[in-house]
């Protein structure tokens, strides 16, 4: 006969946490580069998004927790830490990125800045 003893996970730090570089897509527009970035499972709270010299760095965890007192009995899906690191072309406008997180996607929106904006030359 086996026995099955049932234990809640002991809490981890960050740090701890598996790192994954998650899934992403970009795609250039007239006027902006929009970046998709999958992150199944993450809060909004739980994502961070910056840019320094250059780089867009992009970092979220997930936990998954039984609610309340209950207990997992088996257990496949892990808490993970995500990072992405991409670097950023200057001909964007780093200033007025907006950012939405739906359905496990982080949609980023990053404008050209206007000097750099297709534009059509008027021939006299």
């Amino acid at each position: 006969m086996s026995t099955c003893t049932l234990t809640k996970p002991e809490q981890e730090t960050a740090a701890a946490l598996p790192t994954v570089r998650p899934p992403y897509n970009t795609k250039r527009l007239d006027d902006a580069l929009e970046v998709g970035i999958a992150l199944p499972g993450v809060a909004k709270e739980d994502v961070s998004v910056n840019f320094d010299k250059g780089v867009l760095s992009v970092e979220a965890s997930r936990r998954f927790e039984a609610p309340g007192d209950q207990m997992f009995v088996h257990r496949e899906i892990d808490d993970t830490r995500y990072v992405l690191n991409l670097r950023v072309s200057d001909q964007l406008d780093t200033d007025r990125v907006s950012a939405a997180l739906e359905n496990g996607i982080l949609a980023l929106r990053i404008p050209l800045r206007e000097e750099t904006k297709p534009r059509k030359i008027e021939i006299s």
